[in-house]
């Protein structure tokens, strides 16, 4: 039977395993995830407009910030030196069903 800490670590692990898919039940951080995809590097100024030219809306710089740092404190992205944010090959790839997710969208 396992102990407490061993359950407690057990639960701890599985949670943030799985908190990264949480990050995919927001449909503009969905959408700011495929255009940076689609473009393999992208700035902010593409990002804000393509969002922009796809919705419709006129949307809110901070809401583009918001899911940019949540994508980039998840290693989804990165944001490289020349300011553009492009995709983490290396951390999706090792993950099986997140590959399979950026794949789909």
């Amino acid at each position: 039977m396992s102990s407490e800490r061993e359950i407690i670590s057990i639960i701890e692990r599985k949670a943030s395993e799985y908190s990264v898919y949480a990050l995919f039940s927001n449909p503009l951080r969905l959408l700011i995830l495929k255009i940076i995809k689609d473009r393999g590097r992208a700035s902010w100024n593409d990002i804000y407009y393509e969002v922009e030219k796809i919705t419709g809306n006129r949307v809110n710089p901070n809401a583009i910030n918001f899911h940019l740092t949540k994508l980039i404190k998840a290693n989804i992205i990165t944001k490289t030196e020349s300011k553009g944010y492009m995709l983490n090959r290396e951390h999706v790839d090792k993950d099986k069903r997140l590959k399979e997710i950026i794949e789909e969208i």
